[in-house]
């Protein structure tokens, strides 16, 4: 299952692919736009940082910038950046042998499930979810300023 710390650094990876290139943007404005305390957006943040997704800069004037490497990657690189390889099974983790594997159908499917979900996350790239994002943000603000006032009316019965 995908981390929390995880769903929220691919959050903050595409609030930040979305401005202007170079613009700073505050560890608590961040937090704020991903519905994240501001603490915890610090310590995601900072893992991003050292995965050189993202730089930071102290005082004024500082806070937090997507860098050319973290424009360019994809959810799957985010991901690995802040819970590493995440296999959906212990089977297929490098780090343990399954002494189950030559002769288990299941490791089979366990093993195409698991290329399935890193194909998909690898094709989704942050700058193209920055890019959706702000399609999806400016087609709701058209509808709602088309949209006609509803009066409501409750009829006791």
């Amino acid at each position: 299952m995908l981390s929390r710390a995880a769903d929220y650094a691919v959050r903050a990876m595409v609030h930040l692919a979305g401005l202007d290139a170079g613009t700073r943007a505050a560890q608590h404005d961040i937090a704020a736009v991903i519905d994240v305390p501001s603490t915890f957006t610090g310590k995601v943040l900072q893992r991003l940082v050292a995965a050189d997704l993202v730089a930071s800069r102290r005082g004024k004037g500082g806070g937090f910038t997507i860098t050319a490497r973290g424009r360019q990657s994809s959810m799957y690189d985010v991901v690995v950046a802040i819970a590493g390889e995440m296999p959906l099974n212990e089977c297929l983790s490098v780090s343990h042998r399954c002494r189950h594997a030559p002769g288990c159908a299941a490791h089979r499917v366990w093993g195409m499930a698991q290329s399935q979900v890193v194909g998909v996350l690898r094709a989704a790239k942050i700058s193209e979810l920055a890019t959706e994002n702000a399609r999806v943000a400016a087609v709701a603000a058209a509808r709602s300023q088309d949209a006609e006032p509803v009066q409501v009316i409750c009829v006791a019965r």
